[in-house]
């Protein structure tokens, strides 16, 4: 059996990039950068992991680290490639740990508390001291910020691992002590008590728990302290049993905890008391058995070679319609191949096959195959197929488009094309959506020309084609600047198909895209030669189109068309208009079309609003673009109100402006431009509407603002606003000694030697972050 991927082929992904870089050198950093992330995102099976995450960290190492590339990542990537460096441990991983944290820093991305969780459970960690120490490196290396619930969590849960109970409890207290013990730092000690068969010390943690946090004991909990006792004693179940009871005094004796504690039994050889059990949670507590409970005890009795009592139990479970049948099986699946675990998919999908409640179908393989054609295992495909026909089942319109699909996203579009050939040869007719993604399949591997034939041998047949798949070859065509290609295939169309608005929208982008009006008023001829009805996406694309060259006039005249014609402008017509008006310093107009939207509904986003900001300061207009800023925050976050206006005589209502995200581009273009005005009053308007919602200021920002203060000789401003920075806890070390000395050499130039040691007193004063007294001394 194959696995998921061999460790040679992951492990070979860095060493293929690297090769194709030598041998071709004008390889796009693009297609490496995504080879890598694939490997990064998609880690190897356990067990097969040590080469693999070596060859990703040193393909990191060579190509990523100190190159443009470093901001292309994710914060996830960063959490992957460190979690997956779990391979190592100690002073090895610690010194990787520092190093993406480094880089996460430089490249502008904010450390969360997971990134020091995956440190911490790799950092060999194995007594009080060594917990300690990495509290206080978080604390003081990091923010104390991130001295979290979680961490804490976390390091109760290594130590717990380590059975050492005292040295948790330490922590535990710890947090209390800092306020920072929230519910996962009470769960991690609860768990560790019952780890180190401290019993009586967990049960009073739990109604500890619920009297600080003010909280019920959750079941979940509740049914984890029940495992816990079982893997730490499986043979005893006595613990087990006090929790139990403790979960039926607090009356959270739910189906998860009866069938944790049923599990317990029978892993016990208790069988008989665990069907006991069982009953008394029908007759008590009304709740049917589920097929969790059902399958314990049947494994139960399996183990117990009581092979009649199971069978007994698989029938009662088909009296009571709790059998599993073909839904659960294919749920299973599709569960196990989410965990990338296709063993035991292939595993489930074996004995939904020998199971007599559970006949596989034609759906069943169709999921069982995708599966495994993602993940590349195309001698499990070969077996599955040869499965079929012996089943009774023929191959569908589905299966034929999942193989095709597969073996093209695999690299093998030739035999992609056979499998297309074997199903021209059945009388199974594909629809409009399997020749779209047949087609849509070979254009992605770069096969143009099977595409074309594939559609002739389509045409050819009984097959369903809409104008739609063929639109996706000329959109591939237009993608390469081949127009005379595409306008052959928009011409030979043929059987009674029309090119439709998408179609001509996808020619409309294009020319507008190259700047060509006169490609574009050829493709509004010819729409309206065939009558084509052009919709909302089209006139937007013909709005962008003048829109890109600056012509005004012929935006909004086809604006006032689109609505004569009762078609809907949407959000993105409204922010073409707006831009355009604020390109040519109209910016009463962008007002008054912000305000239109609002009444009609039609909710600016943060794009249409930056365009506003953005016109507002090309025209010197600062104190208006810092109230449209913060018009533009209260909107984000559903604290604007707008009284709507009917045009049909309803009465006027007012409802509050759907929510959406600000980003730093938006932050930045305000902050950028009032700087440039001069205008530092309004930009710090600004700032504050940026904090108030919690939002972030790029570090660039600020050195920006504070080196053109330094110009204008304003230390005071110049020193305030250096203070604001370091109160946002900005992590970019390298930008704050940059502001720092923009800040000195203002100081300097303005007050000499005896101002900057005045600065430099209040900065030593009162300006660093004074960590709260108990985080590490307590207990100490």
């Amino acid at each position: 059996m194959q696995t998921t991927r061999s460790s040679h082929q992951l492990a070979t992904i860095p060493r293929i990039l690297e090769q194709n870089v030598e041998e071709t050198p004008n390889m796009t950093q693009g297609v490496t950068l995504d080879l890598w992330k694939e490997a990064v995102r998609r880690p190897p099976v356990k067990g097969e992991s040590d080469e693999v995450v070596q060859a990703k960290w040193q393909y990191y190492q060579t190509h990523i680290r100190g190159s443009e590339a470093l901001k292309t990542l994710e914060a996830d990537d960063f959490h992957l490639l460190l979690s997956q460096l779990g391979i190592e441990s100690g002073r090895t991983f610690s010194e990787k740990a520092e190093m993406i944290l480094g880089d996460m820093e430089s490249a502008g991305i904010p450390i969360e508390s997971r990134m020091y969780e995956v440190w911490a459970e790799h950092a060999d960690i194995v007594s009080l001291a060594d917990a300690e120490s990495f509290l206080s490196t978080v604390w003081w290396c990091g923010s104390p910020q991130l001295v979290s619930d979680n961490l804490f969590a976390t390091l109760i849960r290594i130590l717990g691992a380590q059975r050492k109970r005292d040295a948790a409890l330490v922590l535990f207290k710890k947090a209390k002590a800092s306020g920072r013990a929230g519910k996962k730092t009470y769960i991690e000690t609860i768990k560790t008590a019952c780890w180190t068969d401290a019993m009586n010390l967990a049960c009073s943690l739990c109604d500890e728990l619920e009297k600080e946090r003010k909280t019920v004991i959750p079941e979940d909990l509740l049914a984890s302290m029940i495992w816990i006792c079982s893997r730490r004693n499986r043979r005893d179940p006595s613990a087990a049993s006090q929790i139990f009871e403790l979960a039926k005094f607090k009356k959270q004796a739910g189906i998860k905890v009866y069938t944790e504690m049923i599990n317990t039994l029978c892993e016990a050889g208790m069988v008989d008391e665990a069907v006991e059990l069982c009953k008394e949670m029908i007759v008590e507590k009304k709740i049917a058995p589920n097929t969790k409970i059902c399958n314990t005890l049947l494994w139960g009795y399996l183990k117990c070679k009581e092979d009649e009592m199971a069978m007994d139990v698989l029938r009662r479970m088909t009296t009571a319609d709790v059998a599993l049948n073909s839904i659960t099986y294919e749920g299973v699946i599709v569960a196990l191949a989410k965990q990338r675990d296709v063993d035991g998919a292939i595993e489930v999908f074996r004995r939904m096959e020998e199971s007599p409640g559970a006949t596989p179908t034609t759906y069943t393989y169709n999921i069982i195959l995708n599966i495994l054609l993602k993940h590349g295992r195309m001698a499990d495909v070969t077996q599955l197929l040869e499965k079929m026909p012996k089943r009774g089942l023929k191959a569908d319109a589905i299966t034929y488009r999942t193989l095709i699909q597969g073996l093209t996203v695999n690299g093998r579009a030739d035999d992609a094309l056979k499998v297309f050939h074997s199903m021209l040869q059945t009388d199974i007719a594909g629809d409009a959506r399997t020749a779209v993604v047949v087609l849509k399949a070979f254009v992605a591997a770069g096969n143009l020309e099977d595409a074309i034939a594939c559609l002739n041998q389509m045409k050819a047949g009984k097959w369903k084609i809409n104008a739609w798949a063929v639109t996706v070859l000329i959109h591939a065509y237009l993608k390469r600047a081949s127009y005379e290609d595409a306008f052959e295939l928009l011409n030979t169309l043929g059987d009674g198909m029309q090119p439709d608005r998408v179609t001509y929208t996808c020619f409309i982008d294009a020319y507008a895209s190259q700047g060509d009006m006169e490609g574009v008023s050829r493709m509004i001829r010819a729409m309206d030669s065939r009558q084509v009805k052009p919709d909302t996406p089209l006139y937007n694309a013909l709005i962008d189109a003048h829109v890109q060259q600056g012509n005004k006039n012929e935006a909004f005249r086809l604006f006032r068309v689109m609505v004569d014609r009762e078609l809907q402008p949407d959000v993105r017509t409204y922010t073409m208009l707006v831009k355009v008006c604020a390109d040519s310093g109209a910016v009463e107009e962008c007002v008054r079309l912000i305000e239109q939207m609002e009444v009609s509904r039609v909710w600016p986003n943060v794009m249409t609003y930056t365009c506003l900001i953005l016109g507002l300061l090309k025209a010197g207009q600062g104190q208006r673009a810092a109230i449209w800023f913060d018009r533009m925050v209260k909107a984000s976050t559903s604290q604007l109100t707008i009284t709507t206006r009917p045009t049909n005589g309803d009465k006027e209502t007012v409802v509050s402006h759907p929510s959406f995200t600000v980003d730093g581009q938006a932050c930045s273009t305000a902050l950028t431009g009032l700087v440039r005005l001069k205008d530092f009053d309004n930009y710090a308007k600004v700032l504050h509407s940026i904090h108030e919602c919690g939002l972030h200021v790029d570090p660039s920002n600020y050195v920006f603002a504070i080196e053109a203060l330094k110009e204008l000789g304003r230390p005071r401003r110049a020193e305030m606003l250096y203070r604001r920075m370091l109160s946002d806890d900005i992590h970019d070390r390298a930008a704050v000694r940059r502001a720092r000395s923009a800040v000195l050499a203002v100081v300097a130039k303005k007050y000499g030697e005896e101002g900057v040691e005045s600065f430099l007193r209040r900065e030593r004063s009162g300006w660093k972050h004074v960590p709260v007294d108990g985080i590490i001394k307590v207990g100490a």
